[in-house]
Parts: C-alpha cells; structure tokens; sequence
C-alpha cells in the first residue's frame, strides 16, 4: 500500500512539473508580445530574482516546519518561539536586502 501512495505521488509530481514546463513555454511567446521587449525584459528580471531568493532561503522554511514539529510534541516552547523568530528575521533580511538592490539599482 506504501508502495502504491509513492509510485502516485512521484507520477502526480512529474505531471506538474511537465504541465508548469509546458505552459511556461507555450505562453513565453504570448507575454513576449502583450508585454513588449524591454518591459518582458523586466518581467524575466523580476522572476530571476525570485529564483536567487528561493535559492537563498536555503530550506529554511522545510527545516522550520520539521523542527516546529518536533519541539512542539517535545513541548518546547521557548525553543519553538526562538526558532520562528530567528527564521523569520532571516528570511525578512533576505527580502529587504534584495528589495534594496532593486530599489537602489543605477538609472540608466
């Protein structure tokens, strides 16, 4: 039965990633011609920088869930709010630091 929940959940994952794959290709021309050139060019920008952002956060928001777990059921509250914060804070550097260097890039 464990078998069966994986084999499902792994073709249920691939599905996904084939149709975001193929509707991302198939709109690509679509936006590039509603949005014109330089502003697709600053739509392509933007999701770059979300990407960089997703790589920075490093797991910190799967190692949070994980830990909230654990040191909920260990009854761990004073450890449980240290975490949340610290995670909390870092990811809202992060974002503040990549809000910064957007905002304060050179004009042309």
């Amino acid at each position: 039965m464990q078998s069966l929940y994986l084999i499902r959940n792994a073709l249920s994952n691939t599905a996904r990633v084939l149709v975001t794959g193929v509707l991302g290709f198939a709109m690509t021309p679509i936006v590039y011609h509603r949005l014109g050139n330089e502003n697709y060019a600053i739509f392509i920008f933007a999701l770059s920088v979300v990407a960089i952002a997703e790589t920075f956060e490093a797991g910190l928001s799967s190692a949070l869930v994980r830990y909230v777990s654990k040191l909920a059921a260990q009854g761990q509250k004073e450890s449980l709010h240290r975490l949340a914060s610290t995670v909390y804070f870092v990811l809202a550097g992060l974002g503040v630091l990549g809000s910064a260097i957007i905002f304060f890039q050179p004009n042309r």
